[in-house]
């Protein structure tokens, strides 16, 4: 081998075994694992926030006292549209938090760059890539989604419970919509179909929201279940790995 070549195949040899360190380091037996478990940190924390919302239970008796108490349907419109406005509010800044506190979870030496004007730094940038995407990359969109798939759910749990709460202890009554969408009829036609509401009403007993909050509980009891004994593998395969695994001082 020719002398001048000797060293430019030293340093390459010697770039190939930083990388492969740095990329050891930054994989799933070193820095990803507790990125991941930082992201699934973040995702219980902002849940939980948004959660606090949703159970606050003076912030809504606070807002039903602002839009009066009757029992219009004009203002249970208003009720429902400034609960949404809340919520989404609630929801973004979950959300947008979330973001944040992932993206500078993120170590220095696997976050990509997003200006290259130095060109110098080329080496640099083309090492941070790679680390960034080893092991299936530090990306945290997916984490992000489970977050909105936990707040939609929370979300739709609570109004269910609502909404057969209401119907469990209201009194029976005639369907205030349909009445006055309906035109004048004759008085044999109007009793039968009162009738025929009062049957649909009263088929709406206290059993059904008790009945549909077990199945949802039995439903998320399962899902814990199957979650729980996930991690316990993830974690006793995280261990094995660990052992059979070259250690590498991070600092």
């Amino acid at each position: 081998m020719s002398p001048y070549l000797q060293p430019c195949t030293t340093y390459n040899q010697h770039t190939a075994k930083q990388k492969e360190i740095l990329t050891t380091i930054a994989g799933n037996s070193g820095l990803r694992r507790l990125y991941q478990q930082q992201l699934q940190s973040l995702r219980e924390y902002y849940g939980r926030r948004y959660e606090s919302i949703l159970d606050d239970e003076d912030l809504w008796n606070q807002l039903s006292i602002q839009e009066g108490d009757d029992s219009s349907k004009e203002r249970k419109r208003k009720l429902k549209a400034k609960r949404e406005e809340i919520l989404t509010k609630a929801a973004s800044i979950s959300t947008e938090g979330f973001r944040v506190a992932a993206q500078n979870a993120i170590p220095h030496l696997c976050r990509r760059r997003t200006t290259n004007d130095d060109d110098n730094n080329h080496d640099e940038d083309s090492i941070a890539t790679l680390l960034y995407n080893v092991d299936g990359g530090y990306d945290y969109t997916s984490i992000l989604h489970g977050l909105l798939q936990d707040m939609m759910e929370a979300t739709s749990l609570r109004e269910d419970v609502e909404e057969e709460w209401e119907d469990a202890t209201s009194p029976l009554s005639w369907d205030e919509d349909y009445e006055e969408d309906e035109p004048e009829e004759e008085e044999g036609t109007r009793k039968k179909r009162l009738f025929r509401l009062f049957r649909m009403k009263k088929r709406k007993g206290p059993v059904k929201w008790y009945e549909k909050l077990a199945a949802r509980a039995l439903v998320l009891g399962v899902n814990y279940l199957q979650g729980w004994l996930a991690l316990q593998g993830i974690r006793r395969a995280a261990a094995e790995r660990d052992e059979s695994m070259p250690k590498f001082p991070l600092f």
